[in-house]
């Protein structure tokens, strides 16, 4: 299972056993790292009182069993079983088995507005009424094996492993997201309403941003549909359908320093530049180059990918049978090594830079299945740059004076949307 619970500290804790609360002993090594991975917990802390806690938290159930009340609804978690929780939310933990295991993934609250962790804010519409999923055993295991990287990394003394650490955990959401729908659009379908209007939102948000449509969708009057998403998710439908299109802004307004806002504005769907900064400014209160200026990393120190061959530009990003990988510390090379490209298949080569924490990537043209992927795990998007030696190309990017060309794949492709 998998809890995910925003808020560090107990309160009200008037508990029935003698069980530490690992949250409350474990909060300033939190605050400190940001990123912490509890492993082999084996109790929980019950009683009478609800608690909230204080930062962002995965629970993963191994062995055994928990009840809890969730915002008074019960819940029970078991091995595979994953539940999310977000902040503020009530919780009351009624019954923990003996042979109880869990593993816990501590953020600290602070790092959930970094524009790297986005994704926990997309998401939350899906999880705040859908808290609770269970998994298959493969999908357990493949998300094991990402705490398990992430634990290596908090164990070894790099300068950027919080940088590394973000990027795995958004790699770990994605997967966990990805595993969840799936595992959702193989039940039968919901009581709820509201599993069917995310899935809408998700494909059609980019067109259509009025509730009227979603209510067509669903074969009813706009004013009842309202209602419904509303008693089954705490905010009206309008405010889901907006936070999907500012979420997504954002994202591209920070990972896609190469689209200006115009063209930004057209993925969204907008006629004008003019109407989408209007609209952004509602929303957010700052203008779409406002939140860009003011929209910085965690740190300055970043991993850059360059696909490549014998030192060259490579200009299809998929098809690269090599990757220079540049280590850079406030705007200057630290080092660079060359690594063999993963074999060319759907999505490969994101997952690998992914596994090798890159931050960016310097590339020609690539597809945008690669586009997608590659937003979707957090690493930055630099696309167009000449077919040159990598060490000019990278001199020229850091210095400013780089020169992007067309950054589609389809004179390399042949039309064909290869990541």
């Amino acid at each position: 299972m998998i809890f995910v619970m925003n808020n560090p500290y107990f309160c009200n804790m008037k508990t029935h056993s003698n069980t530490q609360n690992p949250l409350v002993s474990n909060s300033q090594k939190i605050k400190e790292e940001g990123i912490v991975v509890l492993r082999n917990i084996t109790g929980f802390p019950s009683g009478d009182d609800l608690f909230v806690t204080s930062n962002y938290v995965i629970c993963i159930c191994h062995h055994g069993s928990v009840d809890v009340l969730n915002e008074d609804l019960p819940d029970v978690a078991s091995p595979w079983h994953f539940t999310i929780v977000y902040p503020n939310r009530k919780m009351n933990c009624d019954h923990c088995s003996k042979d109880l295991q869990l593993t816990m993934i501590a953020v600290d609250a602070k790092l959930i507005d970094d524009p790297l962790l986005q994704i926990i804010k997309q998401f939350q519409y899906r999880y705040e009424s859908h808290p609770s999923v269970k998994l298959g055993e493969h999908e357990y295991r493949m998300l094991m094996k990402i705490v398990d990287l992430m634990q290596e990394t908090a164990n070894i003394d790099i300068p950027d492993k919080k940088m590394l650490l973000v990027i795995q955990l958004k790699y770990f959401l994605r997967m966990l997201g990805y595993y969840r729908q799936r595992v959702l659009k193989d039940t039968k379908p919901g009581d709820q309403l509201s599993n069917s209007f995310y899935n809408a939102v998700e494909k059609h948000f980019r067109k259509h941003r009025d509730v009227g449509f979603y209510a067509a969708q669903a074969c009813l009057s706009t004013k009842y549909f309202s209602s419904v998403i509303l008693q089954e998710t705490g905010h009206p439908a309008a405010y889901w359908i907006h936070r999907k299109v500012i979420d997504e802004a954002q994202m591209l307004l920070h990972m896609r320093p190469d689209l200006s806002v115009q063209a930004i504005a057209d993925q969204l769907g907008f006629n004008t530049q003019q109407t989408f900064s209007r609209y952004f400014r509602r929303e957010t209160g700052l203008t779409p180059t406002e939140f860009r200026n003011n929209s910085q990393p965690i740190n300055m120190n970043q991993r850059i990918a360059i696909p490549s061959n014998e030192g060259i530009l490579w200009q299809h990003f998929g098809k690269a049978p090599q990757v220079t990988i540049f280590n850079v510390e406030d705007g200057k090379i630290i080092d660079s090594k060359v690594l063999q490209a993963p074999e060319h298949e759907h999505g490969a080569m994101p997952r690998f830079l992914a596994e090798q924490g890159c931050t960016d990537v310097l590339c020609g043209g690539l597809g945008m299945g690669a586009v997608n992927m590659l937003n979707q795990l957090g690493i930055r998007i630099h696309a167009g740059a000449p077919e040159l030696p990598v060490e000019q190309v990278m001199s020229m990017f850091l210095n400013g004076t780089i020169v992007y060309g067309d950054p589609s794949c389809h004179h390399h492709c042949e039309g064909h949307h290869h990541a």
